[in-house]
């Protein structure tokens, strides 16, 4: 499931495709964070043992790990029908605008639950 073409007027006009993390520079895509996260998780258990290791193979404790580095990016976002990949905050701003929101919101973050 993708979230992309709920803005059926206007072709052109970006719109939200799908919840995403990032991880050193790798983008991995779900409907839901939990979902993508869980492909995250399966990357890390094949590629970063030691990490795998230290979450104890957890999403919630892999989260709070990549919580707690000094990389001011921002590694929960989304993938846009132009595959871009966007923030939570600018993530809202695109869904408003392509009208993919089931309730009007004017500021903050974008979470997958929110969208059409």
């Amino acid at each position: 499931m993708s979230f992309e073409g709920n803005n059926t007027k206007n072709e052109n006009i970006e719109t939200i495709k799908n919840a995403a993390v990032m991880y050193e520079d790798k983008i991995f895509e779900g409907t839901t964070r939990g979902h993508a996260f869980g492909k995250l998780l399966s990357f890390i258990k094949e590629n970063k043992p030691e990490l795998y290791k230290e979450c104890k193979g957890d999403e919630y404790a892999l989260v709070a790990l990549l919580e707690s580095t000094d990389d001011p990016f921002d590694f929960e976002g989304f993938i846009t029908s132009t595959n871009r990949y966007v923030s939570r905050s600018e993530a809202l701003k695109i869904a408003s605008q392509a009208k993919q929101l089931q309730k009007k919101k004017m500021n903050g973050d974008l979470y997958s639950e929110e969208l059409k």
